[in-house]
């Protein structure tokens, strides 16, 4: 079973364009029963946590990254909002694991699976030790689902970041370049500005044969 699910993990990655890959699963009722529920309502359970994970998660964590990154316009509004957004997420996510082990059922499933992939991308760039001491139950069911035997080879060495990354202005390199021309525009203009000498008017022809004896 480790194997075959083990194999459906690699074909969620990335995690966008999941559900079908998740639904074709093998015909191993075992595996479909533990991934993706025993029965309707667990399977509902699966599918919402999926599709919660796969739209707004991840569009939160587009909205803020993608701009931070130059990706997209930086947008500081923008990148506020979808952060507040990430925040409204948690807070569901945290409703759950405050109480239960896992999102779906009292079993690892794909709507863990998923949502963890999703929490990785923004575990290592958004959000930082401060985030994480805020939302433990987030935390510790993350770090239980990588380390189960689905995911323990794909997540070897994963590491959180400290401080989530911040947004570095682009270097004004064409503002450096067009400075130039208007230097040397400048100093033209002074050049032609400078008085130029008179000339000496030339002499009268019979002046240049000298006085008559």
């Amino acid at each position: 079973m480790q194997t075959v699910a083990r194999k459906v993990v690699i074909n969620l990655w990335p995690v966008t364009n999941t559900f079908a890959t998740v639904i074709n699963l093998s015909e191993d009722e075992e595996i479909k029963s533990t991934l993706l529920g025993a029965d309707v309502e667990e399977q509902a359970q699966v599918l919402r946590w999926m599709s919660f994970s796969n739209s707004d998660l991840v569009s939160a964590f587009i909205g803020a990254f993608f701009p931070i990154v130059g990706k997209l316009p930086y947008n500081k509004k923008q990148v506020e909002t979808s952060l507040a957004k990430l925040e409204e997420i948690s807070a569901i996510f945290d409703a759950r694991l405050k109480e239960y082990t896992y999102l779906a059922t009292e079993n690892i499933t794909a709507g863990d699976l998923m949502s963890a992939l999703a929490f990785s991308n923004v575990f290592k760039t958004i959000v930082g030790a401060e985030w994480r001491a805020k939302h433990p139950a987030i935390v510790r069911w993350f770090n239980t689902v990588i380390a189960s035997p689905i995911y323990k080879e794909i997540f070897a060495g994963y590491e959180f970041v400290e401080k989530p990354i911040e947004y570095s202005p682009p270097k004004k390199e064409k503002a450096k370049k067009q400075e130039q021309p208007k230097k040397e525009a400048k100093k033209e203009a002074k050049k032609e500005e400078q008085p130029v000498e008179e000339q000496k008017k030339p002499k009268h022809p019979l002046e240049l044969l000298g006085k008559a004896t």
